[in-house]
C-alpha cells in the first residue's frame, strides 16, 4: 500500500518506520515500525466495524475525502488512541499509528491522527483502484 519511506513522512520522520509485511492471518493486515513507533493497516470484518465504530467508549469525527465512509475515533476518557476506520466498496479497514509507545496519554493524539488522516486518504484512493 505505502513505501516505507511515504510512513517514515507521514508519521513526522523523526524515525525510519520498516515494513513488517502483510500478515497471513485473519484479518489480513502490514504493519510498520521501529522500536519508537508503529503504524499497522489491517481489514476489519462488518460486526468489528460497525461495534467499534458505535462504541460509546470512543468519540467518533467524521473524517471527508477517506473512503466512501471514514471517522477518527479516540478515547472518549481522554482522547488518547487515535484510530481511523473507513469503508471502501463493501471493506472495513482500520489505520492505527502510534508515535511514541511509551506515550499512553493524548500528547500524541494531534500527530497520530494526522498520520492516519493522510495514510487513509491515500490508501482509499488506491483501493477505489
Amino acid at each position: 500500500m505505502w513505501t516505507n519511506a511515504q510512513v517514515s513522512a507521514a508519521m513526522g520522520g523523526g524515525s525510519q518506520l520498516l515494513a513488517e509485511g502483510p500478515s497471513t492471518e485473519r484479518p489480513w493486515s502490514c504493519t510498520w515500525g521501529s522500536r519508537r513507533s508503529y503504524l499497522s493497516l489491517r481489514l476489519v470484518d462488518d460486526a468489528a466495524f460497525a461495534q467499534t465504530t458505535s462504541n460509546p467508549a470512543f468519540t467518533s469525527v467524521p473524517v471527508a475525502g477517506v473512503g466512501d465512509r471514514a471517522v477518527l475515533l479516540t478515547r472518549a476518557s481522554d482522547g488518547s488512541q487515535p484510530e481511523l476506520f473507513f469503508t471502501v466498496g463493501t471493506s472495513h479497514y482500520a489505520i492505527e499509528a502510534v508515535a511514541d509507545r511509551s506515550a499512553t496519554d493524548a500528547s500524541n493524539t494531534p500527530a497520530e491522527s494526522a498520520a492516519e488522516e493522510a495514510l487513509g486518504r491515500q490508501a482509499g484512493a488506491k483501493l477505489r483502484g
